[in-house]
């Protein structure tokens, strides 16, 4: 437990800094994001979305994903991890 006070100032809103992307390292830019996944590795997808907004097509092999979300660091490390099992990702600007 600290013995240090702390202020917070009154017009800071912690669910607005939230939304904002900040504790993801962002800059509360809201991007379209679209990209394709394998099966395997986008299942998860199904039941916990990107956001609420988020539509899924499925084909064959891989899904095809389209989702409203905040531009961050943790946003394209999550990208990232998918390696190969990830293609045709794309980002638009909205707002």
């Amino acid at each position: 437990m600290s013995t240090l006070t702390f202020d917070r100032p009154k017009e800071f809103d912690l669910k607005k800094y939230d939304d904002a992307g900040r504790f993801g390292f962002g800059e509360g830019k809201r991007i379209q994001l679209k990209f394709s996944i394998a099966n395997d590795a986008g299942q998860h997808l199904l039941e916990t979305p990107l956001s609420s907004d988020q539509h899924v097509r499925a084909y064959q092999k891989h899904l095809r994903i389209t989702a409203t979300v905040v531009e961050t660091t943790q946003l394209e490390w999550w990208l990232r991890g998918f390696g190969d099992q990830i293609w045709s990702v794309s980002r638009t600007v909205v707002d």
